[in-house]
C-alpha cells in the first residue's frame, strides 16, 4: 500500500497572514499564498509499500515456541525531504519516526516485540543493517525515531551523513511476526502495524520539535494460522494384532495369582508432532484382578494380564490412562507390551481368548 502526505494547513496559514502586511495587493497576495502552500508541501514527502509476508500459511503446535519468528516480510519507506518550514534550516534537518498502531502490551518491552492486535501475536522490526528497532517506554505506543536527524538541513551544525539541501533516503525493514504467547492458535492476520512521519529536529532544547502528520499507514497482506494439534499415527504393522501365546499345562500355574507364557509385542506410533504427550488406555473385560482380561474360551480360572514394557514389564490397569511420555524428536514412539496367562481360579483345560482394544491420547 502507499501513501503520499501533505503538511499541515496550519503552516498555509500563517504565510497568508505575513503577505497580507507585507503586500498590500489582495490579488498579489493570493499569488504568495499559492507559493507557499506549494513549498511547504515539499517539505517532506513519502511512501511506504510493504510486501508480502512469507510464509503466507503458519502451522502452529504446541512446539511453537513463545518468542519464534513464524513469517517475514519487508516494509520499504522512501522519504524526500528540503528545507521548507524548518524553524533553524541552517542548523538542522527534518528527523524521521515510526509509530506502532497497537498500544505496548505488558511483554512488549521484555520480549522487545510489538504488539499487534491479535492476541498471542506480535512483531520486531529491524533496520538495514539488521539492528533490531525494539518498543521504548517513552515513544507513543513505543515509537521513536530512526535514520539521521538531518534530512533537509541547509548547511552544517549537526553530524550529518546525508547531501544538504533536497535529499532523499530509502529505508527497508524487515518485519517478523513472532509468536508472544500460547493464546495464537488459529486464525488470519492482515492489519496496520506502522505509520512512518517527520519533524523539526530543532526545538532550541536537547529534544526534537513536535511531531506531524505522518505519510500515512502500511498494510500487511493476510497470514492464516492454522493449529495442528498433538497426534499420531499408529504404523499399519501393529494395528490389529492378534497376539498367540504358547500352550501350557494347568501345572504351570499352580495357585491363583500364578504366571505363565508370557509374550512379546509392540506398538509403534508414527508421524507424531515432537513433544506431544501420549497417555495409552487398554480398554477390556476385566476380572475382579484390574489388569487381567477374562476369558471367553472355553478353559476356566484363567485369564489374559497385559505387560507394560515387555514380557518381563509390569502389569497394565485396564480402563485406566497410564503415561507413556513425550514424543522425541524422531516423531515415533515405539511402545514394548507383554501378555501372559494369569490364574483367577480353579483350572479346567480348554482355550484361553481375550480382545482388548488400546486407544490414545496427546496433549
Amino acid at each position: 500500500m502507499e501513501n503520499e502526505i501533505t503538511t499541515s494547513p496550519r503552516r498555509w496559514l500563517v504565510h497568508a497572514t505575513a503577505c497580507i502586511r507585507r503586500v498590500p495587493s489582495v490579488l498579489a497576495c493570493a499569488a504568495l499564498m499559492c507559493l507557499a502552500y506549494a513549498q511547504a508541501h515539499a517539505a517532506c514527502m513519502g511512501t511506504t509499500v510493504t510486501s508480502p509476508f512469507l510464509p503466507a500459511t503458519v502451522s502452529i503446535s504446541k512446539t511453537t515456541g513463545i518468542g519464534q519468528v513464524i513469517s517475514s516480510a519487508t516494509i520499504t519507506v522512501t522519504v524526500t525531504c528540503d528545507d521548507t518550514g524548518l524553524r533553524h534550516p541552517s542548523t538542522n534537518g527534518w528527523a524521521l519516526n515510526y509509530t506502532p498502531q497497537t498500544p505496548l502490551v505488558a511483554t512488549s518491552i521484555s520480549q522487545q516485540t510489538f504488539a499487534t492486535a491479535m492476541p498471542g501475536l506480535g512483531y520486531r522490526m529491524y533496520m538495514p543493517d539488521g539492528n533490531l528497532i525494539a518498543p521504548t517506554s517513552y515513544g507513543t505506543n513505543g515509537g521513536d525515531n530512526f535514520g539521521a536527524n538531518c534530512m533537509g538541513a541547509a548547511s552544517g551544525g549537526v553530524p550529518c551523513t546525508m547531501p544538504l539541501g533536497t535529499s532523499t533516503q530509502t529505508f527497508r525493514f524487515r518485519l517478523d511476526l513472532v509468536r508472544t504467547s500460547t493464546v495464537l492458535t488459529s486464525g488470519t492476520f492482515s492489519d496496520s502495524l506502522m505509520r512512518f512521519g517527520y519533524q523539526d529536529s530543532w526545538t532550541g532544547g536537547s529534544g526534537p520539535g513536535p511531531w506531524t502528520a505522518q505519510f500515512g499507514e502500511q498494510m500487511t497482506s493476510p497470514v492464516t494460522f492454522r493449529f495442528i494439534p498433538p497426534s499420531c499415527n499408529l504404523s499399519a504393522g501393529t494395528a490389529n494384532q492378534v497376539i498367540t501365546l504358547p500352550k501350557i499345562s494347568a501345572s504351570s500355574l499352580p495357585t491363583i495369582g500364578s504366571t505363565a507364557g508370557a509374550t512379546r509385542f509392540g506398538l509403534t506410533l508414527e508421524n507424531c508432532v515432537t513433544q506431544s504427550i501420549v497417555t495409552m488406555n487398554i480398554s477390556g473385560d476385566a476380572t475382579a484382578v484390574g489388569s487381567v482380561l477374562r476369558n471367553n474360551g472355553s478353559a476356566q480360572g484363567v485369564g489374559l494380564q497385559m505387560l507394560n514394557g515387555g514380557p518381563a514389564g509390569t502389569p497394565l490397569p485396564l480402563n485406566a490412562d497410564v503415561g507413556m511420555g513425550n514424543v522425541g524428536a524422531a516423531m515415533t514412539m515405539a511402545i514394548p507390551l507383554g501378555v501372559r496367562y494369569y490364574r483367577v481360579g480353579p483350572v479346567t483345560p480348554g482355550t484361553v481368548d481375550s480382545v482388548a482394544t488400546v486407544n490414545f491420547n496427546y496433549n
